[in-house]
């Protein structure tokens, strides 16, 4: 066993050698090549190069930086691929993609022997959307550098007892703090997120000073002309809303799309920005219909309204959907939209693992709804029955229970059946698992996963489980009985 022992560290010795000696024999090679050095120092900001970048961070022409992005991208053979090469389709721009260029493993070594002092790594992205976001990213910051200004990328801003805020580009132009954000498609389940990025901004120039501090932010849509005028009335709600809780904003918001900065410097492109003014709503305070269930069908509290009017419209598209298509995709729209109230990132919830208040909030007032008043009564018995013979069940029978508490009251009750594309299975708890509690199991399987974005099916699914394993996580919650703990059997008469 030592013989193979020592067999493996020889062999990974001599990896490590022959790594050394091909990265000094590739360092040697490209000192012969200043061009190519400097483009490959274009990549220090976030890990990405463009043709751009690499032509202002060289100040070299076209045809020479073409040539080191080859170099790089296909080096000669004996040397791995320093940078890796992708189409990158940004909105508004016309003809051919041009190509965008991320750092590898091997580029990132290099980088870190000819400037010691950098700390660049290569990127991740999580998908496609993450990686458009970061070469807008890189986009603004080439029209900065245009005009000589030190902008900085994902820029975190200290405020207060450890908090802060973090802004995509961040530099000061005229003295003025400068905040520009790259966004995207606005989804109605994820319209929360904006209303909380307003929320901490005001936070943010509220502690430095008020009005006195000089900032405003300019949102940077990369979306096609179609798709940005819904995405724009969200953020203009958004914006009316945090103002409905924080006061008017303290700083100015302005909103442009990526393609304004397409070849011109960084104030050419902000001139051509235009306010983001907030839209007029007016907050309703609907009166229940039946009272038949207490106050759970009773005005949302003052912290649902910023929720409550969207949450009333997936449940009416979804109580409205006749074709099995529409009602499947409307029933997964509110499940995430009830989930990410109180789940998105950096709530107090996936923070701080707070209560989720929001989501419970909604998922009773849903099950509540008089429209769900036989969903909700069969829920009912099905959960007590349970709970009264459960300490006589064994596991599987106890499994079989609760799946058809799953599948033959709440998930029959929306028009879904076994069999199909959404399986929802059951779990129990397993030595090895790191999970110790029940929970529940959601796929899309099929064709239909196609159909939803790959890069979100993951918390379309999550929701979904989410909703479902709240049923006997949070019974009393939500209504529907009292914890095992609580529970007292009713003592027969003698």
């Amino acid at each position: 066993m030592l013989d193979g022992i020592r067999r493996i560290i020889y062999h990974i010795m001599n990896i490590h050698k022959k790594q050394e000696y091909q990265l000094q024999k590739l360092i040697a090679n490209l000192q012969c090549h200043p061009v190519t050095v400097q483009t490959l120092l274009s990549c220090q900001f976030c890990g990405t190069t463009s043709q751009e970048m690499a032509e202002q961070y060289t100040q070299k022409p076209y045809r020479p930086v073409y040539a080191a992005l080859k170099w790089l991208t296909s080096p000669p053979s004996g040397f791995l691929p320093l940078l890796t090469s992708i189409p990158v389709r940004l909105a508004g721009r016309v003809g051919r993609p041009p190509r965008g260029y991320l750092l590898t493993e091997w580029g990132a070594q290099v980088l870190a022997l000819l400037d010691p002092e950098l700390e660049v790594s290569p990127p991740n992205p999580r998908d496609v959307l993450d990686l458009h976001h970061r070469f807008c990213e890189l986009e603004v910051l080439v029209s900065a550098q245009r005009l000589d200004l030190h902008a900085q990328l994902e820029k975190s801003l200290p405020y207060g007892k450890r908090k802060n805020v973090r802004a995509d580009v961040y530099l000061t132009m005229d003295e003025q703090d400068v905040i520009l954000e790259v966004e995207q498609e606005l989804s109605r389940n994820n319209a929360v997120r904006a209303v909380k990025k307003f929320e901490h901004w005001q936070n943010y120039v509220r502690a430095k000073g008020g009005r006195r501090h000089n900032l405003a932010m300019y949102l940077v849509f990369n979306l096609p002309a179609q798709d940005l005028q819904s995405t724009l009335q969200r953020w203009q709600k958004a914006r009316t809303q945090a103002e409905q809780r924080q006061g008017d904003l303290l700083f100015p918001v302005f909103w442009l799309p990526i393609s304004h900065f397409f070849g011109v410097s960084l104030s050419e492109a902000l001139e051509q920005a235009v306010p983001l003014d907030a839209l007029a709503i007016e907050v309703q305070t609907p009166q229940p219909a039946v009272q038949s269930h207490g106050p759970e069908t009773q005005a949302p509290p003052a912290w649902m309204h910023a929720l409550y009017d969207d949450y009333m419209e997936l449940v009416e598209t979804l109580k409205s959907a006749a074709h099995p298509r529409e009602r499947l995709f409307s029933f997964i729209e509110l499940a995430q939209f009830i989930h990410q109230a109180s789940f998105y990132p950096e709530s107090a919830t996936m923070l701080y693992s707070a209560n989720p208040r929001e989501s419970l909030w909604l998922l009773r007032h849903y099950l509540h709804l008089p429209a769900n008043q036989a969903l909700f009564s069969e829920l009912k018995t099905a959960y007590r029955w349970i709970q009264k013979r459960s300490g006589g069940m064994g596991l599987i029978m106890f499994r079989d229970a609760m799946t058809r508490m799953l599948w033959d009251v709440f998930l029959r009750q929306h028009g879904f059946s076994r069999g199909g594309a959404l399986r929802a299975t059951f779990q129990i708890p397993d030595f090895q698992d790191n999970r110790s509690d029940y929970w529940v199991d959601v796929r899309l399987t099929g064709g239909i996963h196609r159909e939803i974005s790959s890069f979100r099916l993951r918390d379309k699914t999550e929701a979904v489980g989410w909703i479902l394993s709240g049923l006997f996580i949070y019974p009393e919650e939500l209504g529907l009985g009292t914890p095992i703990w609580k529970y007292q059997p009713r003592r027969k008469k003698k």
